[in-house]
């Protein structure tokens, strides 16, 4: 797909504007101007985005809004989900009353794997624990409350962090793509 980098850059742009009242994100530019020279290429064009150096969370924090994939197995079969237990009656593909939070470990770890709440408490202390699960679900709600009045569902998604230099939480990486 050779048009894939530039569609996905422009949807993140899109995202990142529109969620910035929420959470700082890492974009530094976007334009051909500020980039370092040898991105100033036209094959660049729309593609390439300049962002803040993060210290990068551990985690990708997976947000889902609709029962399916592991989570349906797990319900099915009456266990918990991503340490979580979830309660009422669904169906394959429904939507859930509320969505939840499933942080997986990022690679340097041995393998990716999901981590319970507890897990990310233990990890990254239950202040900014409980601030990352927050700011995703808001993040999740508003793009998918805007996405939902165009004829669009998003029935989840992956975010990644970072903090910056004084420790501030920040939104990296794409967001809300096909790829995320």
């Amino acid at each position: 797909m050779p048009e894939k980098g530039r569609v996905l850059n422009q949807l993140s742009l899109f995202w990142f504007d529109l969620t910035k009242d929420i959470v700082k994100n890492h974009l530094v530019s976007a334009d051909p101007k500020d980039m370092p020279e040898e991105f100033s290429k036209e094959e660049y064009k729309d593609r390439v985005m300049l962002v803040k150096k993060l210290k990068m969370l551990p985690y990708e924090f997976i947000i889902r809004g609709y029962m399916f994939g592991s989570m349906w197995k797990a319900y099915q079969a009456g266990e918990p989900f991503c340490g979580q237990v979830i309660t009422g009656d669904y169906q394959l593909a429904q939507k859930l009353e509320k969505p939840i939070l499933t942080p997986s470990t990022k690679p340097p770890r041995a393998t990716m794997s999901t981590a319970s709440p507890r897990g990310l408490v233990k990890d990254l202390g239950e202040e900014l624990a409980q601030k990352l699960e927050d700011t995703c679900l808001r993040l999740f709600e508003k793009c998918y409350d805007y996405a939902y009045e165009r004829g669009i569902i998003i029935a989840d998604t992956k975010l990644e962090f970072g903090l910056d230099e004084n420790g501030e939480l920040v939104l990296a990486d794409e967001v809300f793509t096909p790829d995320s």
